[in-house]
């Protein structure tokens, strides 16, 4: 199977393609769940609509989008939120962000989740934009606050490493055995080849 690269303007459009919601109604859904629970940080007087008024939903020209969720950052006064949206057969698993804070403590995100028959939907805490977002040429201070940073996440996993659960390890199995069988590049594939000998979950 080959990859197909997609740009990062193409992310939104190709996801709407085989999405049951159109963006549109996407983005309401996302209005609606983010008036519900924020609706007690607004002042009693005010009306949806004018609430409403105050919140936008930053698509990142396509720069946060990932391929099997539609993102958003809601920002509205002090409150800044994230938001996905993701298919029925994209959904995050609960159990496997669980285990993924109890290795890596604040390196993962709490979303809290809302589940329909049309999708998932999810918020959490905004953290700030990534360097990606802040600029095109990164400053050496930017480099090395990006290998410290990378040290301690390594490090936080490996300190409160844990054995996974069934569920989880029947994910990375299923996602290698997806990744093997991509046409990547070589030195990819053959990391790809390496870590399913090595890892000891799967056969091959």
């Amino acid at each position: 199977m080959a990859v197909v690269f997609v740009y990062p303007d193409q992310q939104i459009p190709r996801y709407f393609k085989e999405s049951p919601l159109t963006q549109a109604e996407c983005n309401e859904k996302i209005l609606a769940l983010f008036l519900k629970e924020f609706r007690l940080k607004f002042a009693p007087d005010l009306s949806d609509d004018k609430i409403r008024s105050t919140i936008s939903l930053d698509q990142g020209q396509g720069s946060f989008q990932g391929c099997f969720s539609y993102t958003v950052v809601i920002r509205s006064g002090d409150i800044q939120m994230v938001a996905q949206y993701r298919k029925p057969g994209d959904r995050v698993d609960p159990l496997i962000l669980d285990e993924a804070v109890a290795c890596y403590g604040h390196w993962v995100p709490k979303p809290k989740f809302y589940e329909d028959a049309e999708g998932q939907l999810s918020l959490a805490p905004y953290a700030g934009a990534s360097y990606a977002r802040q600029s095109r040429e990164y400053s050496f201070q930017q480099k090395l606050n990006s290998v410290h940073d990378f040290a301690r996440f390594c490090a936080s996993g490996c300190f409160h490493s844990k054995e996974p659960s069934l569920v989880v390890v029947q994910t990375i199995q299923d996602q290698l055995e997806i990744w093997a069988a991509w046409k990547l590049n070589d030195q990819i594939s053959a990391v790809i080849r390496e870590v399913c000998a090595r890892s000891g979950i799967l056969s091959s």
